[in-house]
């Protein structure tokens, strides 16, 4: 269960579509949950979409994850779980 969107159908389109839910962790734990998911949605196979995606396509899906990332943080959270996006521990990046 992603705690970063979920599809829904969508009655007045008549077809399934995703929305993005609000991030909003209380603990630690829910901070680290979301970082994990986070970190599946900028590794470099999924933001450029198995060689599918442009450089700038890549870029743009990085970007709108990281300010996720930074949501978290200024929440006061930091991660700590083992990454290769948020490397060291505890560490969310600056940039692309």
């Amino acid at each position: 269960m992603s705690r970063l969107r979920e599809t829904y159908f969508d009655r007045e389109i008549g077809k399934f579509t995703t929305r993005y839910l609000p991030i909003n962790p209380q603990t630690q734990e829910e901070a680290d949950l979301l970082y994990q998911e986070l970190s599946h949605e900028m590794a470099d196979e999924v933001i450029y979409q198995d060689g599918q995606a442009s450089e700038e396509q890549a870029k743009n899906t990085f970007l709108y994850w990281l300010e996720k990332a930074k949501d978290i943080e200024k929440l006061g959270f930091k991660p700590t779980i083992e990454s290769d996006v948020f490397y060291p521990v505890g560490n969310v990046p600056n940039s692309f």
